[in-house]
């Protein structure tokens, strides 16, 4: 299951923008990352429809689509650890690359997010 609070943009070496449930691992002993561990991970990657004008100065008539494609598509594992050393940065999704990366991963996987939390009421 993938957390929402969770999500997040990772900027690799390769350059490559990954979006994806991420946690660390890290050593009980010492504290120190160990690892990231990516769930569900995707490249996010801007198209450009070529057939719209650009007004250079502005950016106004540019219309900017989004893809999405499996981060390492050989594989069938969900949760891929990666070294520390590979990332470059973590960033906060946008809200609508965030909505977009959660409303397709949970058709995809039938993930229903966590159970909404109920109050309990102490008599």
């Amino acid at each position: 299951m993938i957390a929402e609070e969770r999500i997040k943009l990772v900027f690799t070496r390769d350059g490559d923008n990954i979006i994806c449930d991420l946690q660390e691992a890290v050593d009980k002993e010492t504290g120190k990352r160990q690892a990231y561990i990516m769930t569900i991970p995707y490249k996010v990657k801007i198209t450009e429809d070529p057939e719209t004008p650009v007004n250079m100065e502005t950016f106004e008539d540019q219309e900017v689509k989004i893809r999405y494609t499996p981060w390492n598509p050989f594989t069938i594992d969900q949760k891929i650890a990666i070294t520390p050393d590979y990332v470059i940065s973590v960033m906060e999704p946008s809200p609508s690359i965030l909505q977009t990366y959660l409303s397709n991963v949970r058709s995809k996987t039938g993930d229903q997010g966590e159970p909404p939390v109920t109050p309990t009421e102490v008599v």
